[in-house]
């Protein structure tokens, strides 16, 4: 981003909340787009004394479901969400100094995954970067688990079981 005061160059990571997308969109300027505006009409609606409560009531309840089907095909025309992860095995033995890539797929149809991440619930034992890359560390057990989330924000989870032995 570009700071047009100070004249800098300012470099935003992708999980910041003031991130632009490839569309210029940032969070607050989509909550204004799609939650305060479409409220407007409903506000004039309220607040006209110039038109029956009958009509009032009408044109509300036509705005909304006009909204709502909006709303339906734009969820349509996004994909459906992620279905499942699908893994080779969820139990992974290890030796010590060992490396493997985690194998796994992701099931879904037209969405876009727009994020995966990866933990490990011991990092004594196992670690795992951010490209799903295992480095068994000492013996032990860990559970690593495989996040991915879609452009619908929904996420899908996995645990894989991975035990180091010497």
């Amino acid at each position: 981003m570009y700071n047009k005061i100070t004249n800098e160059v300012i470099f935003v990571d992708s999980k910041s909340a003031f991130a632009e997308d490839s569309t210029g969109l940032t969070p607050g300027k989509l909550f204004v787009s799609i939650v305060l505006l479409p409220l407007l009409p409903f506000v004039y609606f309220y607040r006209s004394r110039k038109l029956g409560k009958t009509l009032r009531a009408t044109l509300m309840v036509v705005y909304f479901v006009l909204l709502l089907g909006i709303y339906q095909y734009a969820c349509v025309k996004q994909g459906k969400p992620i279905r499942r992860i699908d893994v080779e095995s969820s139990k992974i033995v290890m030796k010590s100094g060992e490396t493997e890539m985690l194998e796994y797929t992701v099931v879904h149809e037209s969405t876009k995954i727009t994020e995966t991440a990866f933990t490990t619930s011991n990092d004594k034992s196992v670690r795992v970067n951010s490209k799903g890359k295992l480095t068994a560390i000492a013996p032990g057990r860990a559970d690593i688990k495989i996040t991915v989330t879609d452009n619908h924000y929904t996420s899908r989870e996995k645990k894989i079981t991975v035990a180091v032995v010497e």
